[in-house]
């Protein structure tokens, strides 16, 4: 018999058993199920409670029913359409809740009905016993007090009582009370609405409560943009939160941490979904933008709890235009920045290092390094380069031993990297003692796993069956996998059982149930377990229950979260599995996840190479670029510190850049120091040094020489100098006096302060006889009576001090003053007639007034011999004034050989002192030994009147120059020192070419004759020699008239004769020759003539001869022997007697001879000065004496004895003379009288120029050598313009304006107008003090830069060419030429010009120039950059800071100083509407933010006129920006590749200087985009027409409804299935298709357009720049699609239309009219005139001249020949005409190629080419873009962005990571896009984001027995399979590949 089973029934069960009916039990809306037993089980809903019988659903379903069914029926109304209107979603989605329901229906008041619900509203799920006197928060933020009999108030209103009337109604999220009364006594705040409308950080900033966190966000380098659009969540702490860490840790992070201080505030922002409070309730944790986890909880009393410790106050729900704002009163701290004062354990050491090595005489002056102290031990021998010129004063090389405390960072044990986190483990167990962690300053954290461990903690047993403490215990785990973590119980890992096992240990077998085969009923997620004596039933793996009712596990929702981390995400995938994934910015397993630090990664989180990489939070990292580098840190460029302020350097030394932020500081030649302080010797040091000018000018005016020696100087201060009493000081200035007061200054010796610190010193001065004493009075040096204030100052030669009195003398160490020449000569008797003479002509008073003088005082008796002599009253005032030398004062010891000083009759008259045998004659009389000093002099005296002899007839001489050609009403250009030559008559035509704007043009010109004066050195006649001496013989008789002298100063002083005389001075006759005109001839044949002047002609013969000639030879003695044997016996005529004449030579009577010795009667008639010797009877020879010369006759003084005993000094050569004398000359480089040369440095600074210092080297050849800054050959030196004016008396006024406002003129060239002093000293002054009184900085500053123009070197021909120049104050100034002067601004004048500089050229003007004043400025000084951009009109720039987060980095401390350049309004006012409405937008903030970034540059404070010498920057975006010169207008200056202009100079705001410009810079790779927006159709969800849902989120509606078709999901009774068939009445469920409706809906969509000029990709600017595309002259192929190239108008060329084509001229390159026969002056700035060809003429040279000129001398090859014998060099040449050279057309402005080209000529042929990076025909260069090509061989889903020329960066786009080279798709976090408005679902509707389900869905790895890749395609497809999934995708694999990495 068929008997259907329980549960089951049928008519004839033979047939057959069904189900049996469900009875009507069951709710409504449950689902009602028979089990085999015949159970029936009643279902509610997945999202109802209840049993079955009763079911419940949300609490908005709830009350719907209950306002259907109840005893409240219809009363509730009200109530739904307050909860439906303003927290729908929250009580239908969310929760749990404890909602109060008001069961009455008044009206509801307008302004409650957006705010009233959250009063109703608790979150968590509370019955009335749960209420009861206890006290509650609500949404709405407001405490509720509740009563034991069900009455609750608020606290605000504790007199409004409301009463639960039913409590405790079940709902499936949270619990009902139906209370009497609507809640309407608490108002909403009224600012909520308005606040809506600003952003969260407009919020923040003018909310006081919240100050302490806006300090927090102004201190973030890298805030987040929540001034920008987006959905953010902020929670902000409150003042008292903040203030809690006032413990130093608030402090820390703003001076020391800024990347913890970022991770801070980044943690306190969620930027996924702006989450309600109501919404927070519902979620367990945020990820937030610090990539960490904030959890979530809610506390007894219904308030938000964050991380356990912080609440959200009553403050809810703050709704910005961007976000929500949550108010919480705790800080919240990321986990990655604790500890957040670092855990340091710094290692201090010790170690020995030296100071800098010095000249050992200066060790004193140096200090240790900083951090070290002195040991007070010397190392000598260190290496060091002295200066060479005094390198004799060098005793070694020394450098100090130090002390240097080195701290080495360190973390204690436990701890890692630079912030010091503590290992994972805890600092205590690190890597949960399982292993090493690499812990440290350099560590990175990472566990290296003891033996048996793994993972990233050390937290897996390696071995998969082991487990335990020490994973050295077996897993018990049977038929499923181990869990093999230490403390996992050996237990089996969730859901890994097999089939037909159960249990903890998989230990447990499933079997059939119940006797006889029979089985229980268990649950279909069920299992019948037996144990061997019993059955029962247990829910299988992955589900929970009691075996008859189970339900799937899912860990996620466990309080361990499936084990997963706390910063991973938790995935269901099954029943009782899930998979962990690290968040974003975390890596490891899932279950153990730790921070990715981007610095440690390969490409060092993006940073270039020459930046550190800071870590900021997790895979959060910023760049920082090197000391030494600036930029953006992505890219970095070297810094050269010498481009600024010297680069540190000393003023003296020269800045030489050695590589990124190095440089070398070198001190000029012959100077001491290391570059930071340079300093010369004393002498120099005193010099130079402006708090010395009184001392130095006492030096001065002493004539005191200061020694080369080793000298220590002790200065007086400038305030001891002028509180010296006014007695002392005009006594001690005395001329006599004032020498030894600056000697006792001096000491001789080199002595440092310590050295004076010795006991007991008594240190002698230059004034011998004066010592001071030296002591130490409370450790302060004294010298006498006077401290040392300043010590140490160093010198090459010594030290200075200064001290703070001056050292008086005692007056007994100066020696008596000599007395006054009137005493010396009033005292001597024998003076008398010379002083009455003196006096008698007013002499004395000249004598006196002079410097110096000496007195040759003939005596008394020797002016009455000269009286009587000449017959003379008393003596001529010319023969006076020849006995007084003036400027000199000649003592004993400087009377040398030689000495030929001047006298006061005029420098031609000159005496000579000589030194003969001990004795000093002048002019060959000898002087007395008697010598007078005087105060200012000497008296010498003469026994003689000296003969005046003017020997010296030097003479001013003029030579014609001819001068250059310049314009003809202009002074005539002459060479340097010449003058034009008066009353011209010969001016020369001439053409000049001169460079105008681009062009090389010739102007008609003028060439005068110059005369430039010569001195003409000559002796007068009868004088020579470089001396010029006397020659022989007396005045006005030289050479005894008998004779010529060979005088002149190249005169060798020898008397040629006239024929018969002879003789030193022509004094005799030649030998033979006789009378007084020597004429006469001697015919003496043997025997002697008397010849001579005197003589007769008369022969005495020799003996044996007689006649009268003596030519007859005497053959017989007539006298018998009679005669002596010395005479001849003479036969007399017939008849008479032989007489015995003695014979020649002899005398006598014949008889008796004797030998005559002439030298017996008058010296032999020999000089007095000669010896005579008897050379034969009757013979003698005169021969001079010693120090004289001549034939013996005559002797004159030797004016030099060289050649014989090399009297000369030893810097002073011999030169001979033919006459047998020498002249003692000074060598090259030294001056003086041959006995005495003076080195030429010490005299007039041996010619060197003013700015050069003179050294004498190699033997006394002078060298001079500029002093730093000047620059030139040290004979001609030419200084910066700052030095000139410097020291430029003249300037001084204006110099020191500059300096103490501190306008440096620094990157020239410049050109200056300087006031001059002695027009504005007195008049023009006020104007100064005008300003002064306005107490203006700015506007003093900006009158000073009024007077500057840079970019250009203008000379005075220069300036007549101009209209107006701008000046460096940004204004202009005008150019007049009145009556050929120029002026500025129609009434300045310039007076003098043309002072060229090695920056640039001064002029010189005689007022003082004052620009406009701009209106409402004046009271505007170093206020905020908003206050002053807003007050200089650049309102539309500030407007944009303070909406975009622009501002905050402007005002960051950490980045400022800026440079900052300001469009103008109304350059924001012209663009196009389309870019406006593009870059205004809020979608496009970060755009426009990127704009702002180009327009600013931090570290730097740059005035306009130094912009053009730092070439380029790179801006805060990261680009280049260039800045150069114009040649349009002189002084303009250019921004970025000539795109802008700066049209406003030099506005200084607090943090910075700013510099307006004419146009909007442009982003390289945004350029200028004029987008437009496109209307774009679309459709809501189809649903029910009963609910048509909203349209997307990024949609609005058009109010329109759609029909539309739908799958609508039923359950039904398949006919199929049910007949017959067991689970006939079993629901199945279905999709049917159904009419449904929908809303139309349309968006906004941007269109990529570039703006008008604009081309390709990156919509940049066309050729030409935005200041001319194409140059105006062309069409740009623009657009997005366009190539950028220019279509040149007609006669133009060039890639920006900037030329003209060839042949065509002017600024619309009209074409050339010039013939064949001449040549066009074409381009854009010629004017088309032609120069013609030799022979032809005209305006177009059309017509060939009849007569050809012919030019002599001939005219150059490359000129023709004008009329006039004129040549004019042809185009391209310059010169004269007869010399042409070929103009260097790359020398001016870069030839006028492009700045960033290279110029090169070859003839007439000039090149441009763009260098490498650039492109363009080189007179138009822009930097190559790379990101135009190929994206930059970027990745393509990265951002190609342009930094520089072809230099470019690449970053991923949004949603993709990587290095930019390759991105891959972003996996985590996965944002679940139904957090925001519930994904755009109705509000009843469950969202699920299926984008977001599959990017958490679970990736993991398989791997063949066989070993690593031996799976093929389809085997790994198979293995898949077994495991239930699927290979997976790229993506996927990239997924899992950021996770797990």
């Amino acid at each position: 018999m068929c008997v259907c089973k329980p549960g089951m029934e049928s008519r004839n069960p033979t047939l057959g058993c069904k189900l049996k009916a469900c009875s009507a039990g069951c709710d409504k809306s449950s689902t009602c199920e028979i089990g085999l037993g015949g159970t029936e089980t009643c279902t509610c809903k997945s999202n109802q409670i209840g049993d079955g019988k009763s079911c419940f659903g949300n609490i908005m379903e709830s009350i719907l029913e209950l306002n259907k069914q109840s005893r409240y029926k219809g009363k509730l109304s009200n109530a739904i359409q307050l909860f439906e209107k303003s927290c729908l979603f929250t009580l239908s989605r969310l929760g749990p809740f404890t909602v109060f329901v008001p069961a009455l229906n008044p009206a509801i008041p307008v302004k409650l009905q957006n705010a009233a619900c959250n009063l109703h509203v608790i979150i968590g799920q509370l019955l009335f016993r749960d209420l009861r006197d206890k006290d509650f928060w609500t949404l709405a933020g407001e405490p509720v007090s509740f009563k034991d009999d069900k009455s609750f108030h608020f606290h605000k209103d504790p007199s409004t009582i409301y009463r639960i009337t039913q409590s405790d109604l079940p709902a499936a999220n949270g619990i009902i009370h139906i209370i009497n009364q609507l809640v309407t006594n608490i108002e909403p705040d009224g600012t909520k609405d308005a606040q809506k409308k600003k952003t969260i950080r407009e919020i923040i900033v003018e909310n006081p409560l919240f100050s302490r966190f806006e300090t927090l966000l102004e201190h973030c380098e890298n805030l987040p943009p929540l001034n920008m659009p987006g959905t953010f969540t902020v929670f902000v702490p409150t003042n008292e939160a903040v203030d809690q860490y006032r413990d130093g840790t608030i402090i820390y992070l703003l001076t020391q941490a800024n990347a913890k201080l970022e991770e801070l505030v980044r943690h306190h922002v969620y930027s996924s979904a702006m989450v309600t409070v109501d919404r927070l309730s519902s979620m367990s944790q945020l990820s937030t933008m610090a990539n960490q986890i904030i959890t979530i909880n809610v506390s007894s009393d219904g308030r938000i709890k964050l991380d356990g410790k912080s609440t959200i106050s009553n403050h809810l729900d703050i709704i910005a235009s961007n976000g929500v704002i949550h108010v919480v009163d705790a800080v919240l701290i990321p986990s990655s920045i604790v500890p957040i004062l670092p855990h340091r354990c710094d290692v201090v050491k010790s170690k020995i290092v030296m100071g800098p090595c010095v000249e050992c005489h200066l060790i004193s002056t140096t200090s240790c390094p900083p951090g070290s102290t002195d040991l007070e031990k010397i190392h000598t021998g260190c290496e060091y380069a002295p200066s060479v010129v005094h390198s004799n004063t060098m005793t070694g090389k020394c450098a100090k031993y130090c002390n240097k405390t080195v701290t080495r960072s360190e973390c204690c044990k436990g701890f890692y990297g630079p912030n010091c986190k503590a290992c994972l483990g805890g600092f205590q167990n690190p890597c949960y003692g399982r292993g090493n962690c690499s812990d440290g300053i350099e560590g990175d954290g990472t566990c290296h796993c003891a033996p048996g461990f793994k993972g990233i903690a050390c937290h897996i047993c390696i071995n998969p069956n082991k487990h335990g403490e020490n994973c050295e215990e077996d897993c018990h785990c049977l038929h499923g996998v181990c869990d093999n973590r230490p403390g996992s119980r050996g237990v089996c890992r969730k859901g890994s059982c097999a089939d037909g096992y159960t249990g903890d240990f998989c230990d447990r077998s499933v079997m059939s149930c119940g006797p006889s085969g029979l089985s229980q009923y268990c649950h279909v997620d069920a299992v019948c377990d037996y144990d061997g004596s019993s059955t029962r039933c247990i829910c299988k793996n992955g589900y929970k229950g009691d075996g008859f009712s189970c339900r799937p596990i899912d860990l996620c929702q466990e309080p361990d979260r499936g084990g997963c981390s706390l910063n991973a995400i938790c995935t269901y995938l099954a029943p009782g599995n899930a998979s962990c994934t690290c968040n974003e910015g975390w890596t490891g397993d899932g279950q153990m996840c730790v921070e990715i630090n981007n610095c440690f990664l390969p490409d060092k989180g993006g940073c270039d190479v020459n930046a550190d990489c800071i870590f900021v939070g997790p895979a959060q990292s910023k760049c920082i670029c090197k000391e030494g580098y600036q930029g953006d840190g992505i890219s970095c460029d070297p810094d050269n510190p010498c481009l600024e302020n010297n680069g540190g350097c000393h003023s003296l030394a020269s800045c030489k850049f050695s590589g990124a932020g190095q440089r070398q500081c070198i001190c000029p030649k012959f100077y001491g120091g290391d570059g930071s302080i340079c300093y010369g010797n004393v002498y120099t040091v005193l010099r130079d040094n402006s708090d010395f000018s009184s001392f130095f000018q006492w030096i001065k005016n002493s004539s005191f020489a200061v020694p080369k020696d080793n000298l220590t100087v002790l200065v007086p201060s400038e305030d001891a100098i002028r509180n010296l009493d006014q007695k002392d000081l005009e006594q001690w200035r005395d001329p006599y006096l004032l020498p030894y007061l600056v000697r006792v200054h001096f000491l001789e010796g080199m002595f440092s302060i310590d050295d004076l610190k010795q006991e007991d010193l008594h240190l002698p001065t230059l004034n011998h006889p004066t010592e001071w004493e030296i002591k130490v009075v409370n450790e302060t040096v004294m010298i006498q009576n006077a401290n040392i204030l300043i010590s140490d100052i160093p010198a090459v030669n010594g030290y200075i001090h200064i001290i703070d009195k001056v050292l008086i003398p005692p007056l007994a160490d100066v020696p008596a003053p000599p007395p006054s020449l009137m005493q010396v000569l009033n005292q001597t008797s024998d003076f008398s007639i010379f002083r009455d003479t003196l006096m008698s002509y007013n002499l004395t008073a000249e004598i006196e007034a002079l410097e110096a003088y000496t007195l040759l005082v003939p005596l008394n008796k020797a002016i009455e011999d000269h009286l009587n002599e000449t017959q003379s009253e008393k003596m001529k005032e010319d023969v006076v004034r020849y006995h007084i030398i003036k400027g000199v004062t000649l003592l004993p010891q400087n009377l040398r050989n030689g000495v030929h000083p001047s006298t006061l009759l005029g420098q031609s008259f000159e005496v000579m002192f000589h030194i003969i045998q001990n004795e000093t004659f002048v002019n060959e009389v000898p002087l007395e030994k008697i010598f007078n000093l005087t105060k200012k002099g000497i008296v010498m005296t003469v026994p003689q009147i000296l003969e005046v002899h003017e020997n010296r007839c030097d003479r001013q001489i003029m030579i014609r120059k001819q001068g250059d050609c310049g314009r003809c009403n202009n002074n005539p250009r002459c060479p340097k020192d010449a003058i034009p030559l008066p009353l011209q008559n010969d001016v020369k035509e001439c053409s000049y070419r001169k460079k105008l704007k681009k062009v090389y043009r010739r102007f008609k010109g003028c060439m005068y004759t110059c005369l430039l004066p010569t001195q003409d050195q000559n002796c007068c006649n009868g004088y020579f020699g470089a001396h010029c001496f006397k020659c022989p013989g007396k005045p006005g008789n030289w050479c005894s008239g008998n004779g010529e002298c060979q005088d002149g100063i190249f005169g060798s002083g020898e008397c040629l004769c006239k024929e018969g005389f002879q003789g030193t001075a022509c004094e005799m006759c030649e030998p033979g020759r006789f009378g007084q005109d020597c004429k006469s001839n001697c015919s003496c044949v043997q025997g002697k003539c008397l010849d001579g002047m005197s003589g007769n002609g008369t022969c005495l013969c020799y003996k044996g001869w007689k006649g009268k000639n003596c030519s007859i030879e005497i053959v017989a003695d007539a006298c018998n022997g009679t005669c002596d044997p010395n005479a001849n016996c003479i036969a007399g005529v017939s008849g008479t007697v032989a007489l015995c004449l003695c014979s020649a030579g002899f005398q006598g009577n014949g008889t008796f001879c004797s030998e005559i010795n002439p030298c017996d009667t008058s010296n032999g008639y020999c000089s007095e000065h000669a010896n005579c010797t008897k050379i034969a009877p009757g013979e003698r020879k005169c021969v001079c004496k010693e120090g004289y010369y001549g034939d013996g006759v005559l002797c004159l003084v030797k004016e030099s004895n060289c050649r014989e005993d090399g009297g000369c000094h030893r810097n002073a050569i011999c030169v001979s003379h033919a006459n047998g004398t020498g002249s003692c000359v000074c060598k090259l480089g030294f001056k003086g009288d041959g006995y005495t040369c003076t080195g030429v440095c010490e005299i007039n600074n041996g010619g060197c120029h003013p700015q050069a210092s003179c050294y004498s080297l190699y033997n006394g050849i002078p060298r001079c050598f500029c002093r730093h800054p000047f620059t030139g050959d040290g004979y001609q030196c030419n200084g910066s313009v700052k030095a000139y004016i410097s020291s430029m008396n003249e300037a001084s006024i204006f110099y020191w304006k500059l300096m103490d406002y501190k306008i440096k003129l620094e990157n020239g060239p410049f050109t200056v107008f300087v006031p001059h002093k002695g027009y504005i000293a007195n008049h023009s002054i006020t104007q100064w003090v005008y300003v002064r009184a306005i107490q203006n900085r700015t506007r003093i500053k900006n009158i000073l830069r009024y007077h500057i123009v840079s970019c250009q070197q203008l000379l005075l021909d220069d300036l007549q060419l101009q209209n107006s120049l701008t000046t460096t104050a940004g204004s202009s100034i005008e150019i007049s030429v009145k009556e050929g002067t120029i002026y500025l601004n129609n009434k300045t004048k310039i007076v003098k010009s043309d002072i060229v500089t090695t920056d640039g050229i001064i002029h010189f003007i005689d007022d003082v120039l004052i620009p406009e004043v701009k209106q409402n400025r004046s009271s505007i000084q170093n206020d905020s950059i908003i206050e002053v951009a807003e007050a200089y009109g650049y309102t539309i720039f500030a407007k944009l800071l303070k909406e975009t987060s622009m501002l905050s980095v402007a005002q960051n401390r950490f980045l400022q100083p800026f440079t900052m350049l300001w469009p103008t309004d109304s350059v924001f006012n012209a663009l196009p509407e389309e870019r406006k409405t593009w870059l205004y937008s809020k979608e496009h903030r970060d755009k426009l933010e990127a704009y702002i970034k180009v327009h600013m540059f931090k570290d730097k404070t740059i005035e306009a006129f130094n912009l053009p010498g730092e070439k380029k920057l790179r801006s805060l975006y990261g680009s280049e920006i260039t800045f150069s010169c114009s040649h349009q207008q002189i002084g303009d200056i250019l921004v970025d590749n000539g795109n802008a202009k700066i049209v406003e100079v030099n506005i200084e705001f607090n943090g910075g200087i700013a510099h307006g410009i004419d146009q909007l810079l442009e982003p390289p790779n945004i350029g200028a985009r004029c987008d437009s927006i496109e209307t774009v159709n679309t459709t809501g969800h189809c649903s029910s027409c009963s609910f048509v849902p909203i349209c997307p989120s990024n949609a609005n509606p058009t109010g329109n409804i759609l029909s539309c078709s739908r799958l609508q999901y039923s359950y039904s009774y398949p006919q199929s299935r049910w007949r017959g068939g067991p689970f006939r009445n079993r629901h199945w469920p279905y999709f049917e298709p159904t009419v449904g409706c929908q809303r139309e809906c349309y968006y906004y969509q941007w269109v990529q357009k570039c703006c008008k000029n604009h081309y390709g990709r990156d919509c940049q600017v066309c050729p030409g720049g935005l200041e001319a595309p194409c140059s105006n002259h062309g069409r740009c192929i623009d657009g997005t699609r366009g190539t950028g190239e220019c279509e040149c108008d007609s006669g133009f060329t060039g890639v920006a239309c900037e030329l003209c084509i060839r042949n065509h001229y002017g600024p619309n390159c009209t074409e050339c009219k010039c013939t064949e026969n001449g040549t066009c002056t074409e381009g854009l700035d010629g004017d088309g005139s032609c120069f013609c060809k030799d022979g032809w003429t005209g305006k177009r040279c059309e017509s060939e001249l009849e007569v050809k000129p012919i030019c002599t001398p001939e005219c150059d090859i490359n000129a023709v020949c004008q009329a006039n014998n004129i040549c004019e060099c042809g185009p391209m040449y310059d010169g004269d005409g007869r010399n042409c050279t070929v103009i260097d057309m790359c020398q001016d402005n870069n030839g006028d190629c492009h700045e960033d080209a290279t110029c090169t000529q070859s003839g007439l042929i000039k090149t441009c080419q763009c260098l490498s990076n650039y492109t363009g025909d080189g007179y138009y260069c822009a930097p190559i873009n790379p990101c135009t090509t190929d994206n930059g061989d970027c990745s393509d889903f990265a951002l190609c962005i342009f930094t520089g020329a072809n230099a470019r960066r690449c970053e991923c786009q949004a949603g993709y990571v990587g290095n930019g080279i390759q991105c891959l798709e972003k996996a985590v976090p996965p944002v679940d896009r139904c957090q925001n408005d519930n994904g755009g679902c109705h509000p009843q509707a469950i969202c699920s984001d299926l984008h977001y389900e599959e990017k958490t869905a679970g990736v993991f790895h398989l791997q063949s027995p066989a070993g690593k890749y031996m799976l093929n395609y389809t085997e790994a497809e198979a293995a898949c399979q077994e495991e239930g999934a699927t290979l997976a995708t790229f993506l996927q694999l990239s997924a899992a590949q950021q996770v797990n990495s």
